[in-house]
């Protein structure tokens, strides 16, 4: 009834063969010879596609995978009834099926004396070196091809989700980008960001350690700013902060354990003048909030008046930032460095546009994960007998990943005002149809704390949610409790809230389809 756990190891450091959290290689599951008594389909469990195998007696799985730079494999698997698992890997030698390079193969065993152990009736994560398997008989993890899943009792139940190959190694630099910022830029000043237009900076400063290496690379198209060897890097500007309300920046390292930020401020009468010099320190390290991890982006934000308890005099002539790291010598990647005022939200703020007849998009935010999946338009062909424009959303799984997540939102609703318990109602008319399996809509409040990040606090908008569009407009409504996820857990919603219409078509390839429109949405905010 709930989905396994989302999986938190960085897309760099996978190979995916089926998870919604990442990007998937192709794969055929099951194959044309897994045994004909199995039935094998892609479910909807939570929101999350999971594949059902029901009376199972074996399941293969092909695909092609130099799995050289990974060492562990990982799946999820959940059963009614299986008190064992078999779990093998099969490595063609490079030659394909039945070369001249002998097939090799060797097996893991999930039971009641395993580690994990296999329960019945819980998500269970296994985690298996590559190792083992080599342990156990396989020649090699450069050509894999096949995965066998076989429980001892046939006839068993077994549902399994992410399985992806990784590596426990942290990668010494990242491979994708650092998150984008959705700030208003009318409530930012940036110092270095694609996202906005950027203060003049000195980046690093004459008086930089002069054994730093700092450097502007592209990563998954954007600029980075990159420090090799860092003992410490200062940057110049000059900025009157005195509106805003925090800083914001993105790090990532592969070996670093803490980071010093500091914030100078001149007094307004330059460097050294009558007026003190005055500086602000805050460190990252493993116990700080949020902690400072290495191999992964972490999105920074803290307040300005931090930096005032800790001996900055002011924020109207800030004029330099310090970075330094305890251990000399550790690399570090910066992104996003700006200041905000968190009581603007991140954007919108009045929820407006919910009939789209304005023409076009305004006050909706469109999102297409990945780029360029499926499509967001205007459509006022009168579908359904319907008069006037509708959004119309469609995704698809014909590309080789198989999912698409294709969400138009309005962003920051309520922010500064909105308070844990208050009632959001929400409505909308629906229309389209499913054109393939695995297709799903979703509405969905998300909670934005005073950062204006979501922190994973939500809701679904009504009970029937996931969606089924049909061929007759339909309205939905539904309510939410602000600050209140459906697990019960409490959320800060002091940077308001978010509402996704979103249609989504999970890892089924070549098959999955959903094609959405809606009209008339309403969002309305009441007091506890």
């Amino acid at each position: 009834t709930t989905s396994a756990p989302t999986p938190t190891q960085d897309a760099g450091s996978v190979i995916s063969l089926y998870s919604d959290a990442y990007t998937d290689i192709a794969v055929t599951w099951p194959t044309s010879w897994s045994d004909p008594n199995n039935t094998t389909s892609d479910v909807t469990i939570d929101g999350g596609l999971v594949k059902e195998h029901v009376a199972i007696n074996f399941i293969g799985v092909e695909f092609q995978v130099d799995a050289t730079s990974m060492t562990h494999v990982h799946f999820d698997v959940w059963t009614p009834d299986a008190t064992s698992l078999l779990f093998r890997l099969v490595d063609f030698g490079g030659d394909g099926f039945g070369g001249a390079n002998a097939d090799t193969s060797a097996d893991v065993i999930l039971d009641n004396a395993s580690t994990p152990a296999l329960t019945q009736g819980s998500w269970i994560s296994v985690d298996i070196p590559l190792q083992t398997f080599l342990d156990n008989g396989l020649g090699s993890v450069a050509d894999l091809n096949q995965i066998v899943v076989d429980p001892t009792a046939d006839g068993s139940t077994v549902y399994i989700d992410n399985l992806y190959f990784y590596t426990d190694t942290p990668p010494t630099s990242p491979t994708t980008s650092a998150p984008t910022p959705t700030r208003d830029a009318g409530s930012v000043i940036s110092l270095y960001s694609d996202a906005y237009t950027d203060l003049a900076t000195t980046w690093p400063t004459s008086w930089s350690d002069p054994n730093n290496t700092t450097s502007d690379v592209t990563i998954d198209g954007g600029q980075v700013k990159e420090h090799l060897a860092i003992n410490f890097v200062g940057v110049e500007f000059q900025t009157d902060a005195s509106t805003m309300t925090h800083v914001h920046f993105d790090v990532w390292t592969p070996d670093a354990t803490s980071l010093l930020f500091r914030l100078v401020d001149f007094g307004g009468d330059g460097f050294g003048g009558a007026n003190a010099d005055t500086s602000g320190d805050v460190i990252l390290d493993n116990a700080s909030t949020p902690a400072l991890t290495q191999g992964s982006w972490v999105s920074v934000d803290i307040p300005l008046q931090t930096f005032l308890d800790n001996g900055l005099g002011s924020v109207a002539d800030l004029n330099q930032i310090v970075l330094d790291p305890t251990a000399d010598g550790t690399t570090v990647y910066i992104d996003n460095v700006y200041f905000y005022d968190s009581n603007a939200g991140s954007g919108g703020g009045t929820f407006v546009n919910g009939d789209f007849e304005t023409g076009d998009f305004t006050g909706w935010t469109l999102t297409q994960d990945p780029p360029g999946a499926g499509s967001i338009t205007l459509d006022s062909s009168g579908q359904g007998g319907r008069a006037g424009t509708v959004a119309r959303l469609v995704a698809s799984g014909s590309d080789v990943a198989g999912f698409q997540n294709v969400v138009i939102g309005q962003v920051a609703l309520g922010a500064g005002t909105i308070v844990p318990g208050d009632t959001i109602d929400v409505s909308f008319d629906l229309f389209g149809s499913l054109t393939g399996a695995g297709g799903v809509v979703f509405v969905e409040v998300i909670f934005l704390n005073a950062a204006g990040q979501d922190e994973g606090g939500r809701n679904f908008v009504g009970p029937a949610a996931p969606y089924t569009p049909t061929a007759t407009w339909t309205t939905h409504s539904g309510t939410v409790i602000a600050g209140t996820a459906v697990n019960g857990s409490q959320w800060d919603v002091s940077g308001g809230v978010t509402l996704e219409l979103k249609v989504a078509c999970g890892a089924v390839v070549n098959g999955c389809g959903v094609d959405a429109s809606f009209d008339n949405v309403t969002f309305t905010v009441n007091g506890p």
